[in-house]
């Protein structure tokens, strides 16, 4: 069974020297499925500059408190690796000629294993492994959905206005029963208890991206969502 999860995908612009990759912002890939599922695909495509990238590498950067029973597999220019080949081996490095694109294929092979996790996803220079070319980091919500009318009240489930300036909001929150705001490197900025229809303050916030976690009663995340305060 092969059916999208529920992601989020927050993108950075990375540079290194004269060359650079470009992955965009803005995209949000948002799916539902369980444990069960054999594979949860996740398309990432990036761009290079006006400059020549040269030979570059990718690696799967997963946190310590992920789950061993979960295995990615990626597929890239060269070809596509089983799963538990989490790095691009030296010896088939990828390529981007000036204004051309490329898109990974990753796949995330859950094992009947739940779980809420965030990995970065690096492109680096296959002459120097220090040299970051970009990053993208993407959001793993795994867990068993209990009903199809779950499945709708999450997809219903916004953050607005968005772009954000002074607060937020979020529409059909009646099972939301905390809220956590977090910078796009996962750290916490601050948590809230949740009624349904309150909106929060986000004045003392940098303009920047950041992610609204909505939690249920259970403390199991309902959805994460991206949002831009300007």
């Amino acid at each position: 069974m092969n059916r999208l999860l529920h992601f989020l995908l927050l993108f950075f612009v990375g540079f290194a020297l004269q060359a650079q990759i470009l992955v965009p912002e803005g995209q949000v890939l948002e799916g539902y499925g369980s444990p069960e599922d054999t594979k949860l695909t996740v398309d990432l495509t990036v761009e290079a500059g006006s400059t020549d990238v040269g030979n570059f590498l990718w690696e799967v950067i997963r946190p310590e408190t992920m789950s061993d029973s979960w295995k990615f597999s990626i597929c890239d220019q060269v070809t596509c690796y089983i799963p538990g080949i989490e790095s691009c081996p030296p010896a088939n490095p990828n390529m981007l000629a000036p204004g051309s694109e490329l898109t990974f294929n990753i796949y995330l092979h859950p094992n009947m294993v739940e779980g809420q996790e965030f990995i970065d996803f690096r492109l680096f220079s296959a002459d120097d492994p220090t040299v970051t070319l970009a990053t993208a980091q993407i959001y793993y919500d795994v867990k068993i959905t209990s009903n199809t009318e779950d499945e709708f009240t999450q997809q219903d489930m916004q953050l607005y206005p968005n772009p954000a300036s002074e607060y937020f909001q979020i529409t059909n929150d009646t099972d939301v029963a905390h809220v956590s705001v977090h910078t796009i490197v996962g750290r916490e900025v601050f948590r809230y208890n949740h009624e349904a229809g309150q909106a929060y303050s986000i004045n003392t916030l940098n303009s920047g991206l950041y992610m609204a976690r909505l939690v249920d009663a259970k403390g199991e995340t309902i959805k994460v969502i991206r949002f831009n305060k300007k």
